[in-house]
């Protein structure tokens, strides 16, 4: 997932034509291919965030962007995210208490009225674009509850979590993705422990016993963004942790599917002591996680360290990818080649 993250032109520039918002704004493959595309954060008078999805990524790829393209065809904004993505959350969305899954399987994070006091849900400055901080109030309670995500999220095996996290406080213990069953078989929980260590705790199916395979060797430090993942492979029952994009553990585990359909899934908190409030949910717990989220996804396939890697470097890595020089009055508008 390529992000086209700030505008080359040398002029004071911006994709897409005024009122637009970016409507105009295609890319392609070397073949004139058309590629799937989704904007993340749309500014006419600055920067803009945009995913696109480049079916082959290696050191020698180009893609070419065109706006101005008065009568561009259509395309998906979720298809940039298939290939075994079960949700993608980019987070900081301030138009509503919403957090939007950008696949198509619209498993969206609710803030109920409640939480609005402890969560912010369109901070500035995040990972990428937006994100969501949490504990704002100090009282540890609040989170992101995930309404209807039971059957999209249950019975893989196999699987990859993703986050970027920026903790603001040294308190331990605190969680940032959880699903919690009642009888916690299929249960995760991610979480940082003692020194800010990003720990994965899975639940054997069928189980009484916890399994924490995932402590990571190296701490998040606070006020900084980290780029956090867990692959989980359960035919080889093995857990594999990546911090900024590089291998940091790699161990056993005897953990079975990921969920089961019993329990919440909570961003920012414990799923447990969920309160039912005017037919809906809010999360009556206090170990919030104190800092803030961004970039969240979950997929039922375990990434392999290069797509880890490069997960990471298109948002950290400002050489990942190179610009070249636009060229005006093209057929299909505005064109830049990126490599």
């Amino acid at each position: 997932r390529f992000q086209i993250a700030r505008s080359p032109c040398r002029r004071p520039a911006r994709f897409g034509i005024s009122g637009r918002k970016g409507g105009d704004l295609r890319f392609s493959d070397e073949n004139g291919n058309l590629l799937s595309s989704e904007i993340d954060t749309w500014d006419e008078n600055g920067t803009s965030l945009v995913w696109v999805k480049v079916p082959k990524l290696t050191a020698s790829t180009k893609i070419t962007a065109y706006y101005g393209w008065a009568e561009a065809p259509a395309v998906s904004g979720s298809d940039v995210w298939s290939e075994g993505y079960v949700g993608v959350w980019h987070l900081g969305d301030a138009g509503n208490q919403t957090q939007v899954d950008s696949t198509t399987n619209g498993l969206d994070f609710l803030c109920h009225n409640k939480e609005l006091q402890n969560v912010d849900l369109a901070v500035t400055g995040g990972a990428v674009g937006g994100a969501v901080g949490f504990d704002k109030a100090g009282t540890g309670y609040g989170g992101l509850y995930l309404m209807d995500a039971d059957s999209k999220l249950s019975g893989f095996m196999d699987c990859t979590i993703e986050a970027w996290l920026c903790p603001t406080n040294d308190s331990t213990g605190r969680y940032f993705l959880v699903n919690e069953t009642t009888d916690q078989q299929g249960a995760f929980q991610l979480v940082l422990s003692t020194g800010k260590y990003p720990r994965m705790m899975s639940q054997t199916q069928g189980k009484n016993g916890v399994d924490w395979p995932g402590g990571f060797e190296t701490a998040c430090t606070v006020g900084n963004w980290h780029h956090v993942a867990f692959s989980r492979t359960g035919a080889t029952g093995s857990l594999t942790g990546y911090l900024e994009g590089g291998k940091d553990i790699s161990k056993s585990t005897t953990a079975g599917p990921l969920v089961t359909s019993t329990g919440p899934v909570v961003l920012g908190n414990r799923g447990y002591n969920i309160v039912t409030w005017s037919s809906s949910c809010y999360i009556y717990h206090k170990q919030s996680f104190l800092g803030y989220i961004d970039e969240v996804r979950i997929s039922n396939v375990a990434r392999n360290e290069a797509w880890i890697k490069a997960s990471h470097d298109t948002i950290a890595n400002a050489a990942f990818a190179t610009y070249g020089k636009v060229k005006e009055n093209a057929v299909k508008g505005t064109v830049v080649f990126f490599r």
